[in-house]
């Protein structure tokens, strides 16, 4: 930042501390003090994205972005804009990043991901195949495109994953990403055992990458249920300072939760939030964490849970359409603190899916998940301890939480669509609306694994494909 004076030295020695919000009132004297200098507002706007305050870090960088600017800044700018489901505007901005660097594969692959999840695969192909005329070999590439591949008929695709498999270096990044790429191939070939083989190569080496504990799960069911063994939301509810009424979807990874999203948002009073992790947020600031700090030292007051739902519904409707009356929030961990969730809430409703165990850790092992995430799902064994930690802690807030949970079994919805999806749609306090049995016709962004198969309509065919599978999974 040039010259930096005492508050970018405090702004900076703070936010390196964690202190955050300390950072953003130093950064914040400094701009009142010196002006809109660009380094200055792209410092807040890290604060504030890591803060979750997606829209007010836009609008600084938009500030910034003025006349002629780097490369680097409008990969910033539509790092944001996707953050904050933007993904048009994204686009736009990758458009300008792809015109000044045309052969940069990390925005074309970027645009890729995002048309993707906008619903254009064509696009999405187009841009893969270009980015990799920069980078033939490029693992992540390849499985990205393989990701929109029909390999029953496309046999050119898996000869050039083939090839780049046996170049890769054993246990590296291109190497994964190949093997899930190969596993599916093979799969869509019916080569059950060249497949398998292809994905426990993969998630072994998903493992070395990033290892895991399943038993730092577990050590988290048992702290929540001591810390909350008396908890009750409905000693919150006379005091609530918000009649939000959010519609949060959770389950296991892969259990249809990204298809009951777009079905319930189908309707034409519903938004689609996406995976926010909103809530656990500000639950944290106003109330505390459970894993840090003992229940005595935890906020469990009126006060503490009326602002959380307060400022999770303002958060939540500066990310959807502000006058949309409900909205769904697919954070995939609110099964964890579900009851936390209700007590700030009373209006809220939980959409839990419910799917059989075997093809959802089959589908779980298959996939790559965003770095740091469900990191469980690298090992077969990790995967059904996680999930008994899952049934136990939903038996648990059901105790606590009664009508306002909706269990979805993923195997009724997707054999009697129509009375499951009304029954649904009912419990979840919604009018009927005919659009919500078409879910593929819903044009909404789905930045999720699912994006392909949400476009598709409701069908079976994976509902027993894991049977292939059933002496890997035993």
């Amino acid at each position: 930042m040039g010259m930096e004076t005492d508050y970018v030295v405090q702004a900076r020695a703070r936010a390196a501390s964690g202190d955050l919000p300390g950072a953003l009132d130093a950064i914040n004297l400094e701009i009142s003090r010196r002006g809109r200098e660009a380094n200055a507002l792209i410092f807040r706007a890290r604060i504030l994205q890591t803060l979750g305050h997606l829209h007010d870090a836009l609008e600084d960088i938009r500030s910034v972005d003025q006349g002629v600017v780097s490369v680097r800044l409008l990969a910033y700018r539509a790092e944001l804009e996707e953050s904050a489901r933007r993904l048009p505007d994204a686009i736009d901005t990758l458009n300008r990043a792809v015109a000044l660097e045309p052969n940069d594969p990390r925005f074309l692959a970027r645009r890729a991901i995002i048309n993707q999840s906008l619903g254009d695969m064509e696009a999405a192909r187009a841009d893969l195949e270009r980015a990799m005329r920069a980078e033939p070999g490029n693992g992540e590439l390849l499985y990205h495109l393989a990701a929109i591949t029909d390999f029953k008929s496309d046999t050119p695709l898996l000869e050039r994953l083939e090839h780049a498999r046996r170049m890769a270096q054993e246990g590296s990044s291109a190497a994964f990403h190949l093997d899930f790429a190969l596993a599916k191939a093979w799969d869509q070939r019916d080569d059950v055992d060249r497949s398998f083989r292809h994905l426990d190569a993969a998630n072994i080496a998903m493992r070395n990458a990033y290892p895991f504990d399943v038993t730092t799960r577990q050590a988290m069911v048992r702290r929540y249920q001591r810390v909350f063994g008396k908890f009750d939301p409905s000693d919150y509810w006379s005091t609530a300072s918000t009649d939000f009424a959010p519609i949060f979807v959770t389950g296991m990874p892969r259990s249809g939760t990204t298809l009951v999203e777009q079905i319930v948002s189908s309707h034409g009073e519903v938004d689609a939030a996406g995976e926010t992790g909103a809530f656990f947020k500000v639950a944290k600031r106003y109330i505390g964490d459970p894993m840090v700090d003992a229940r005595r030292r935890l906020s469990l007051t009126r006060e503490a849970f009326g602002k959380a739902g307060a400022d999770y519904a303002e958060t939540m409707q500066k990310l959807v359409a502000p006058d949309a009356p409900h909205l769904t929030d697919k954070s995939l961990q609110t099964w964890m603190y579900l009851g936390l969730a209700a007590a700030a809430m009373p209006k809220a409703r939980f959409v839990v899916l419910n799917r059989r165990a075997e093809p959802t850790a089959l589908s779980a092992y298959r996939h790559i998940f965003r770095p740091g995430k469900q990191l469980f799902s690298y090992n077969l064994r990790d995967i059904a301890v996680y999930q008994a930690a899952f049934d136990e802690m939903l038996a648990f807030w059901t105790e606590r939480c009664g009508d306002a949970i909706i269990s979805v079994s993923y195997e009724d919805l997707v054999q009697n669509p129509e009375p499951a999806i009304r029954r649904l749609i009912s419990q979840a306090g919604l009018s009927w609306d005919e659009a919500c049995l078409s879910p593929e016709k819903n044009s909404r962004a789905v930045m999720t694994l699912s994006a392909s198969e949400v476009r598709q309509p409701i069908h079976t065919k994976s509902l027993n494909a894991w049977q292939r599978y059933a002496s890997y999974l035993t």
